[in-house]
């Protein structure tokens, strides 16, 4: 079972644009904090979408579905909570700004 301490490091691998941010992120915390983590990689996901470079989001995803096949529920939740909740709410504030 994958857990929750587990899936930010995952990520974080499987988008190496994101490693600067996640490092500094824990430097500054002093430890992983993975709501917070998770929140700021859902943004960085989101941006990364939007500025077209889809490519490097295969991996993130095919983590995505390793975590919801083989999570606990805590890892689960970190999913389907933080990451698609934060991607929901960034959709909807693009919608209200066109």
């Amino acid at each position: 079972m994958i857990t929750v301490n587990e899936v930010m490091p995952m990520l974080a691998k499987a988008c190496p644009s994101f490693k600067e941010t996640y490092d500094g992120l824990i430097a500054f915390h002093g430890e992983p904090i993975p709501v917070l983590l998770m929140d700021d990689f859902a943004d960085h996901v989101f941006y990364l979408y939007e500025d077209g470079d889809v490519d490097s989001l295969t991996e993130v995803f095919k983590v995505i579905e390793e975590i919801k096949s083989n999570g606990d529920e805590e890892a689960k939740e970190l999913v389907m909570t933080c990451f698609f909740g934060e991607i929901d709410n960034l959709v909807a504030k693009r919608k209200l700004i066109r």
